[in-house]
């Protein structure tokens, strides 16, 4: 082989690194960006979750308060 073409298959190598480490920081970058909304969305539709389970609760807690009441007026 020639020093020219020693150098041009480490430029080929270097390339294909190159790319690979591109994709790469695409890739965490990409990641970094859509991690923040996502997080948000879900700790809104927690919220959301807890807020009607409370609900829900709190209307099964009434009807069983105005059916004991029911019950003792018979």
């Amino acid at each position: 082989m020639t020093d020219r073409n020693i150098r041009q298959a480490g430029n080929v190598f270097f390339a294909i690194l190159g790319a690979v480490a591109l994709v790469g920081v695409l890739g965490a970058g990409v990641m970094t960006f859509m991690k923040g909304p996502l997080a948000t969305s879900v700790k809104i539709t927690r919220m959301n979750t807890a807020e009607t389970q409370m609900a829900l609760g709190a209307q099964i807690a009434v009807m069983a308060n105005r059916q004991c009441r029911r019950q003792r007026r018979l």
